[in-house]
């Protein structure tokens, strides 16, 4: 399919078909092996199959093979305890140890991480990284980190794991595992929001008396990064609650709402500008409130923390019943638009018009979709069922593909000057896609440094990971779609 690109390379046109790795098998009603020996099976075969297809790329000893890491949840943004959670990764890590096999890995420790932290003197240790891969590629700490990500169904919490290289491609992905109920799910403990803001306004400003001008962003609904506008109107709420408890303190506040990116809506409280201890500007530190809404049955369970402006951060927990709730208001989060923080240091984030883990027709024509959380440039490749791999950016058509920060970058829709059509042969391929903080195209091998939709020579496709990662004073991020190509219509099941 691949091979044939060139040949279909028309005035208006880049015929290209993708790469996958295989789709997703939903897990078994009945678990006999138990959740997390099948989380941790499907984690190891994924893995492995990585590394068969992008040979070379992992750090580390060759013989002991990649290290391995289980990222410690964010006990603050957790619906159970911090004690609960690490019982979550504990009980992976043996599974993982377990499934080990004859492709060994090295397995970093907790406290090994913990180390590195108190050596990198990050604030707040582990809990205080903001980019985990971008952690552990500067401190080299691990070569893969698995992170999971819990979500709440029918009062039962459910574990997905996926596992990204340093450089920030994702190589691994489970489905969802169904682990135990949550913790008190039926409302017990639970009062009435009004009852709730009022005890977290105390919390912040009995504990943060020095705080003028609070950001109140627009908490979050569960693992999904997204908000809601049930989650909207609470953070509402929060804000107004602590802008009464904090009236004493702060001589005359006035309350503003206004729309960011990604963040449907935040409110403000300002001090008026004759108070005393406000900067020359007449602008005070603003201190930011973040948090998460977790769905518990007949309670929502809170997790709100405010960060002052040089580092501390305070944290508040509690759970709302939800009778009395406004109805009109749904907690199902609305499309994300921001990306997550595990596509390495770039922030380089890559999908497709079906999502993350499409499946296309012969035929079809694909668009993808590049953005990057800094400046960078983009070089993407494709390899097919049979192994080949051809350049696909930069291409005659996009010689230099420039990201800027937070942009979305639209490649084979209809603005841009070629198309993406979907060729045989049917089956699983995967596109690989780095990012570099410079133009790193003068330092590439010469087959690979033009802008030719051509086939990467053998020997040169096989390190395109290595390559990308030896190259000198250049911050790296990688990302990877999986992608099934089918012979008909009919076959189409993928998605996110």
């Amino acid at each position: 399919m691949v091979q044939r690109l060139a040949t279909h390379l028309l005035p208006a046109a880049v015929v290209a078909a993708l790469v996958a790795m295989p789709a997703r098998t939903a897990p078994a009603a009945q678990d006999p092996a138990g959740p997390f020996a099948t989380l941790a099976q499907a984690l190891v075969a994924q893995i492995r199959e990585a590394r068969d297809m992008d040979g070379g790329f992992f750090g580390g000893d060759t013989d002991a093979g990649p290290r391995l890491a289980v990222w410690p949840y964010e006990a603050r943004d957790l619906p159970v305890n911090a004690a609960t959670a690490r019982g979550w990764n504990e009980r992976l890590l043996a599974a993982l140890r377990d499934a080990d096999g004859s492709a060994p890995f090295t397995f970093v420790e907790r406290r090994d991480l913990a180390k590195v932290a108190r050596d990198a003197a990050v604030t707040g240790g582990l809990q205080g990284v903001e980019n985990p891969t971008a952690f552990a590629a500067d401190n080299a700490a691990a070569d893969v980190l698995i992170i999971g990500r819990p979500r709440i169904r029918d009062g039962t919490v459910h574990l997905a794991y996926k596992a990204v290289e340093v450089d920030g491609a994702q190589i691994a992905m489970t489905p969802p595992a169904a682990v135990g109920p949550v913790p008190a799910q039926s409302g017990g403990g639970a009062v009435t929001l009004r009852a709730a803001v009022q005890r977290a306004a105390r919390h912040f400003t009995e504990r943060l008396p020095a705080m003028r001008t609070m950001q109140a962003n627009a908490l979050t609904v569960g693992a999904t990064g997204r908000t809601s506008p049930l989650a909207r109107y609470i953070t509402e709420r929060l804000a107004t609650a602590i802008q009464e408890a904090s009236t004493s303190e702060l001589h005359g506040t006035r309350v503003s709402t206004t729309t960011t990116r990604g963040l449907s809506r935040m409110r403000s409280i300002r001090p008026n500008p004759r108070e005393a201890g406000a900067s020359d500007s007449g602008k005070a530190p603003v201190h930011q409130l973040e948090g998460k809404v977790w769905p518990l049955g007949k309670a929502l369970g809170l997790q709100v923390h405010v960060t002052a402006p040089d580092g501390p951060t305070v944290r508040w927990g509690g759970r709302v019943v939800r009778a009395g709730l406004p109805e009109r208001l749904r907690l199902r989060p609305e499309a994300p638009d921001v990306t997550d923080t595990s596509h390495g240091p770039l922030g380089l984030e890559i999908t497709t018009s079906r999502g993350k883990n499409p499946t296309y027709a012969v035929g079809e024509r694909m668009v993808l979709g590049i953005r990057t959380r800094e400046a960078a440039h983009v070089y993407c490749f494709a390899r097919d069922v049979e192994g080949t791999v051809v350049k696909l950016l930069p291409n005659p058509y996009s010689p230099n593909l420039a990201t800027t920060e937070g942009q979305y970058h639209e490649i084979g829709g209809p603005k841009s000057d070629f198309t993406l059509d979907v060729t045989r042969p049917a089956g699983r391929e995967r596109l690989t896609c780095y990012a570099t903080d410079r133009d790193v195209t003068p330092d590439l091998p010469e087959a690979i440094r033009s802008d030719d939709v051509a086939e990467v020579p053998p020997d040169v496709a096989d390190r395109l990971g290595d390559i990308f990662r030896g190259l000198d004073n250049t911050r790296l991020s990688r990302a990877a779609l999986t992608i099934r190509v089918v012979e008909k219509r009919r076959a189409l099941g993928g998605g996110e």
